[in-house]
């Protein structure tokens, strides 16, 4: 998972451990984004906003996906 900032046009990565990931979406309220592991059936949740101590967490958002 990369982050692009359209400003300074500097690349910065968010996350390297993810299994295949296939899938990312910006939640509703722009603190996170939800990117799908194909290989693991789950989905986790990486925090780029909020409070600071959830900023570049990443933790298990749903596990466990029927048909993955």
């Amino acid at each position: 998972l990369i982050r692009f900032d359209l400003v300074t046009g500097k690349v910065r990565i968010l996350d390297d451990q993810l299994s295949f990931p296939n899938g990312v979406q910006l939640s509703v309220d722009k603190l996170s984004v939800l990117v799908c592991e194909t290989t693991l059936a789950r989905v986790v949740r990486h925090w780029i906003g909020g409070e600071n101590k959830t900023i570049g967490r990443t933790e298990v958002f749903i596990d466990n996906l029927p048909g993955l």
